[in-house]
Parts: structure tokens; sequence; C-alpha cells
């Protein structure tokens, strides 16, 4: 008996450290992203392959865990790639698909530096393009 308890309290241990985790683990035909940042009233809407591609394979690669910690809307951006809808701070706190239990990434390409990046790059393409002409 005392040996089953040992081993039940174990288990216990390890799952309580493990965290309860999630798995996207999906596949996307998606040829649309957006993404909004905070409270910013610019989103950024393409149909780059590229782009597309990488922030779909942002959501299908990631595994994440349940945190305490809370997602700040002031520094998330939200991204929707097709069906899919994701939002991550730049404290890496995850909420996904409209759900707002918050996550942290266990593993996967998910990077809040990588979606800046292409936040800001597309605002430095507008400003390049002649304005009235």
């Amino acid at each position: 008996m005392k040996k089953v308890l040992c081993f039940m309290l174990v288990i216990m241990t390890v799952l309580s450290l493990s965290g309860c985790g999630k798995d996207t683990g999906e596949t996307s035909d998606a040829k649309q992203a957006a993404i909004y940042y905070g409270v910013s009233s610019y989103a950024l809407f393409t149909e780059d392959k590229a782009i597309v591609d990488e922030l779909a394979s942002f959501y299908n690669t990631l595994k994440v865990r349940k945190t305490l910690k809370k997602l700040d809307l002031f520094t998330a951006f939200c991204v929707f790639v097709g069906d899919k809808r994701f939002w991550i701070d730049e404290f890496g706190v995850i909420w996904l698909d409209g759900e707002t239990t918050c996550y942290v990434k266990r593993s996967g390409s998910m990077d809040w530096d990588r979606i800046n990046e292409i936040y800001l790059g597309s605002k430095s393409d507008l400003s390049a393009e002649p304005v009235g002409e």
C-alpha cells in the first residue's frame, strides 16, 4: 500500500510540474493573415505567401502550458491566419483561438520579436509609397 501511495505521489508531482499543456499541431492552408497590435489603429493585412506561411507555422508548431501570468493587451499582437487566431504579448503570454486561458510556449517557433518585425516592416513599406501620385 505504501508503494502505491508513493507511486501516485510521484505521478501527481510530475504532472503538476509539467503543467497542463495544449498542442495545436494543426496544419493550415491559409491564404491571408492579419496582425493587430495592442490598441493601435493600424493593422497589417497580407496575402504574401511567405509571411502567411510563417505565421501559420508559428501556430502549427506551438506547444504550450498553462500559466498564471496575464496577457498584456497593450503589448500583445492579435494574429489571424486563415481560420486560426492567437494573441502573444512581449512577455510570451499567449491566448489561442478566442479563448482567454493564458499559456506560455513550451516549444515551437512562435516569436513575438519576429511578429513585431513583420508588423513594423509593413508600416515602413507604407511610408515609402508616394502620396497623392
